[in-house]
């Protein structure tokens, strides 16, 4: 009961968070940061050979893997979250790893889910991303440029979004 009344309560600030969303044109991605679903990365999704191709180094390359599984599988070794951090009025724990993620200045972030919940709409509207790029979702507003492809094939993903990024940058 107290987890819908704290998404009740995220409605309204994730409506505003989408509202103010203007993209901005990224002078050259230096800093990149991708929200991840769990599912998508059990799928042998290879993030290493995601930051090569897109040519970026590890101090500008973070990224973020959300489950709704209470029991996340160490085997991963990956910066996770769930929902239980979310707070009031869609705001993440002070000094949570969501909250960090959030407040980075990130050239190019990449919502690579198709799945939304409130906490990963919230995570990726609330960030501070010149230009944001995700699969379409019901949400349109979310995303500054949606790349239709299949989740599961990333390297097609790759591929569409560094034909997409060399036209805009």
């Amino acid at each position: 009961m107290l987890r819908q009344l704290k998404r009740y309560s995220a409605k309204k600030p994730l409506a505003s968070f989408l509202k103010g969303n203007r993209p901005i044109e990224p002078n050259d991605n230096k800093k990149v940061g991708i929200i991840l679903d769990l599912d998508i990365v059990e799928q042998d999704f290879d993030l290493a050979e995601l930051q090569k191709e897109l040519n970026v180094p590890n101090e500008n390359f973070s990224f973020i893997v959300f489950t709704s599984r209470k029991d996340f599988p160490e085997k991963y070794n990956l910066n996770a979250f769930h929902g239980k951090r979310l707070g009031w009025n869609a705001t993440f724990e002070e000094n949570s790893n969501e909250r960090a993620f959030a407040n980075t200045n990130y050239d190019l972030l990449l919502n690579y889910f198709v799945k939304p919940s409130d906490e990963l709409l919230i995570l990726s509207a609330s960030s501070k991303a010149k230009l944001k790029v995700g699969f379409p979702l019901e949400e349109r507003r979310l995303n500054d440029l949606e790349i239709h492809v299949d989740p599961k094939d990333y390297k097609l993903f790759i591929a569409e979004l560094k034909k997409y990024l060399a036209v805009i940058v």
